[in-house]
């Protein structure tokens, strides 16, 4: 290892205490050549020994380790670095020695007491360093270097049996840390497993056709969510009456990641189920505030977390226009006029589902003419965020839309969508993207 500022180097003296007993192997306290003595780390009211060296004639030790400089470490300090050729064995006097068995930064950690050595199992056979040794700030370790260890040190029988005590404990812990390691690696690859096949299934629960206006209908719908993690809280849903009618839905729950997708299922079966079930007799069909009263008044049920989305369920006349819509804290939606000029609809936000029972909502109407467009929208889009923290808003949202003048409604919300990840410059996203475009032929 060559020197830095990182650490200093002392001449190692032994602290002899009268005559020297040859049954008995170096120990703590040590004392430096400039005086100065070592106190190792006392653990559960034991102070440990020099492990290499029990048994090892006293002066036999003091010889060779007066030929041993003391590393004097500043700051954290890599001592060994994996695939690196080692020709000593470091002895921790005080602080703390860190194996990391993976990478330089791994949590798969062996700690090294005082008392404890590294790197005689790469020194003895030549092969590269297997970890990365890590000193804390502080830290003072004995380095042998190998010409020493080899010509005063491994003669010694004991050291040998030392040695080799010490490399079974530290093989025995260093298995135990592999398959922890192990163990988490197969914990980390079937949850994603699961989250992969948890994001098929609720993109599976989300409508992937639409109806196009090649069918004779004429209405041009498209819709997309984006999760911002591997599941989603965002939903959409678009779906016809047996009157030919066009109902749309788009939300956003509250949180994020696997509960939120749960939630949003869970809310998708229900604005479903209820309009299959209010339109049942087929006469006529029923208003998005009925629709959105009875999916509360069910979300409120058995909602111990508190959970709610914000939810918007409109209702679309392919013939006449007619819009007629139901808002439950989520955004207004926007109407785009032939000269491609996004305006916000009237909206009266109601309270979001799942919060109170019994809450009313109320329907709004407008008419979207021909060549219009509507855009719904969850707040993933306005507060995506740039580096500099700043949202992508309305008014860019407004000019996004603009510049998709004329473009039928894939290519819209492609555009929007282009729009805000070019503004979000690689931040990864912070919330879901949803969005429905119908466009009146």
């Amino acid at each position: 290892m060559e020197e830095s500022g990182e650490f200093r180097k002392r001449v190692f003296v032994a602290r002899s205490h009268g005559t020297p007993q040859h049954d008995a192997g170096a120990a703590f306290p040590l004392q430096l050549g400039d005086g100065t003595v070592v106190q190792t780390d006392r653990r559960h009211g034991e102070t440990p020994a020099f492990r290499l060296f029990d048994d090892v004639p006293r002066e036999a030790v003091e010889s060779a380790l007066a030929k041993c400089p003391v590393i004097v470490v500043d700051r954290e300090t890599e001592i060994l670095s994996r695939e690196e050729h080692n020709t000593s064995i470091y002895v921790l006097l005080s602080g703390r020695l860190a194996v990391h068995l993976d990478e330089r930064d791994s949590s798969n950690v062996i700690d090294i007491h005082p008392g404890g050595c590294i790197g005689e199992l790469s020194m003895i056979d030549g092969r590269p360093t297997t970890a990365y040794a890590i000193a804390t700030a502080g830290s003072q370790l004995l380095r042998i270097d190998q010409d020493v260890f080899w010509a005063e040190l491994a003669p010694h029988p004991a050291v040998a049996r030392n040695m080799l005590r010490m490399l079974s404990q530290r093989m025995r812990v260093s298995n135990e840390a592999v398959l922890r390691g192990l163990s988490k690696q197969l914990e980390l690859e079937h949850m994603q497993k699961e989250l992969r096949l948890a994001r098929e299934i609720q993109a599976g629960m989300l409508p992937a056709s639409f109806p196009r206006p090649e069918s004779g209908f004429p209405l041009d719908v498209f819709a997309i969510m984006e999760p911002a993690e591997d599941v989603g809280g965002d939903l959409y849903d678009v779906f016809r009456s047996a009157r030919g009618a066009l109902y749309f839905t788009i939300g956003d729950v509250s949180g994020k990641g696997v509960p939120a997708a749960l939630f949003m299922a869970r809310t998708v079966d229900m604005v479903r189920v209820v309009s299959r079930l209010l339109r049942a007799d087929g006469t006529e069909d029923i208003g998005p505030a009925e629709i959105v009263a009875h999916v509360n008044h069910e979300l409120c049920q058995n909602n111990a977390n508190a959970m709610f989305v914000t939810l918007l369920v409109g209702r679309l006349d392919a013939h006449s226009g007619e819009l007629v819509y139901c808002c439950a804290g989520h955004p207004a939606p926007l109407r785009m006029e032939t000269s491609g000029e996004p305006f916000e609809l009237p909206c009266v936000r109601g309270v979001p589902l799942g919060v109170t029972a019994g809450r009313p909502y109320r329907d709004q109407s407008a008419v979207l003419a021909r060549g219009e467009t509507l855009f719904a929208y969850s707040d993933g889009i306005t507060e995506a965020q740039n580096r500099d923290y700043e949202c992508f808003g309305e008014a860019r949202l407004a000019e996004a839309l603009r510049r998709s003048r004329g473009a039928d409604s894939r290519s819209l919300i492609a555009g929007v969508a282009g729009a805000v990840r070019q503004f979000a410059a690689g931040s990864p996203p912070s919330d879901d993207i949803t969005a429905i475009a119908i466009r009146r032929l």
